[in-house]
């Protein structure tokens, strides 16, 4: 009877052994120290290769994944990007477009009896404004003035919605050119000038005014 029990005794303490060994085998494999051999790079990626098939996971924001499905991730990023960008180059040059095409301002009127009509046109280019102002008619008294070199002198005064100055142009008489009517006459004096401007402070322009003088 004894020795009955004692050969259960020792089947069961044989197959605790087992199962602690298998318990331990388990445990010291992917318990503890785990199997990933984890390691920092010198640009601060962390890897992990796994010790049992030897594939090595890249930690991203989005978790662990293999080299090829970081380099799926890269690619897919530098298409998104690349495809942002341009778009972004096409609206910019589609603005850029836009401001390069003259804009015609609505004419005014000026002078003591209002009987001179300004035409003003412009362009942006290069952080540039680049303007054209016409001026007519040219009268008997602006030739006058005109053939005696003390004018006329123009102000050009552009002001935004709110009629805020904006640029403050003074035109004199050499920087202006006298259009011929081919019948010995002129029909009136233009003036092309520019200066230097930011995008916006170009696109809030919505009006010019014109008074003239000479020089005594």
């Amino acid at each position: 009877m004894n020795s009955k029990t004692d050969k259960i005794e020792r089947r069961e303490t044989a197959i605790r052994w087992i199962v602690f060994a298998v318990v331990a085998f388990l445990a010291a494999s992917f318990i503890w120290p785990t199997p990933y051999i984890l390691t920092r790079q010198n640009n601060g990626t962390v890897t992990r290769v796994n010790r049992f098939t030897g594939v090595v996971d890249v930690s991203t924001g989005a978790g662990w994944m293999t080299s090829e499905q970081r380099r799926k991730l890269d690619d897919e990023s530098a298409r998104r990007q690349a495809a942002l960008t341009a778009a972004v180059e096409k609206e910019e040059a589609t603005k850029r477009a836009n401001l390069s095409k003259p804009r015609l301002f609505a004419d005014t009127h000026f002078g003591s009896e209002l009987q001179y009509n300004a035409h003003l046109s412009s362009v942006y280019e290069s952080d540039t404004v680049r303007l054209k102002l016409l001026v007519s008619p040219f009268s008997k008294g602006m030739r006058a003035f005109y053939d005696q070199g003390i004018g006329p002198i123009f102000n050009l005064n552009l002001y935004d919605k709110a009629e805020f100055l904006i640029h403050k142009e003074q035109i004199e008489k050499a920087n202006c050119t006298l259009l011929s009517d081919g019948k010995g006459g002129y029909v009136g004096i233009q003036f092309e000038g520019q200066y230097p401007s930011s995008e916006d402070e170009y696109k809030s322009l919505t009006g010019f005014a014109v008074t003239w003088y000479f020089r005594d």
